[in-house]
């Protein structure tokens, strides 16, 4: 049978939050799907419940689990790519949930070349979050033509393979948008979809969002993407451990 739609799930050790089971039953109501889980060998029960849920109770034909090493997104995203037989190629971001009518209208798209995501907003409201989704949804999406990963990345097959998925470490979202806006506009769908707040909340509103500005410098200034990555992922812990010394 023809397959409408192929979600694309990176994961690790996704249980200590409660997004994983709201994105599942997302998709309780649909049929004509399959799910792709590309685990960065989780040490929770990630896997297990995922087995366990009765989205694949009902349809254990529509699961496919890849477990890989790397802690890089963007190759993750690229194995899953590799084995996706949809029609539409759905990147679901591990920390963000989709409407269910959202995930309706994109099966119901029939162009051939077709690209965009959906409209972004956080689980937390705050004056600096609101405006980050809105900056986010109105001028990097609506006028510069990128979108993030969690926005939820669509794009029809026929499309996708079309460009080379980039193999990068970091900004792999970023540098897809570009390649795919080389072939055609996207469209941001007005559905949900619904990000967790947790690296602002738990490494500081200001902390989080100076350090995405400076990884953006970064990018446009043409710093390898590895030396890039180490320092995100070092910055981080470095936060986490100035927290854990000073009580903040």
């Amino acid at each position: 049978m023809k397959i409408d739609l192929s979600i694309i799930l990176p994961t690790f050790n996704e249980m200590k939050l409660d997004i994983l089971p709201r994105i599942l039953s997302s998709f309780e109501e649909e049929d004509s799907f399959e799910f792709i889980v590309v685990d960065r060998m989780s040490e929770d029960e990630t896997i297990a419940y995922v087995k366990s849920h009765s989205l694949f109770q009902k349809y254990p034909d529509k699961l496919k689990i890849l477990q890989t090493s790397s802690n890089e997104r963007g190759k993750r995203l690229l194995e899953g790519c590799k084995i996706a037989d949809g029609r539409i190629i759905l990147l679901h971001h591990p920390r963000s949930f989709l409407e269910r009518e959202g995930i309706q209208s994109l099966m119901q798209k029939k162009e051939n070349f077709f690209w965009g995501g959906y409209t972004h907003r956080f689980d937390w409201s705050s004056p600096f979050l609101r405006f980050t989704s809105w900056y986010s949804n109105h001028i990097r999406a609506d006028l510069r033509k990128i979108f993030y990963l969690d926005h939820c990345i669509f794009v029809s097959r026929d499309l996708l393979l079309k460009i080379e998925f980039p193999d990068s470490p970091i900004f792999e979202d970023t540098i897809l948008s570009m390649r795919l806006n080389k072939i055609c506009r996207p469209v941001r769908l007005a559905s949900l979809s619904t990000t967790s707040s947790i690296r602002f909340r738990k490494n500081g509103i200001l902390y989080q969002a100076l350090l995405n500005q400076v990884m953006k410098l970064g990018f446009f200034l043409g710093v390898p993407l590895p030396k890039l990555n180490i320092f995100y992922e070092k910055s981080l812990e470095l936060n986490s451990k100035y927290k854990e010394m000073f009580g903040k």
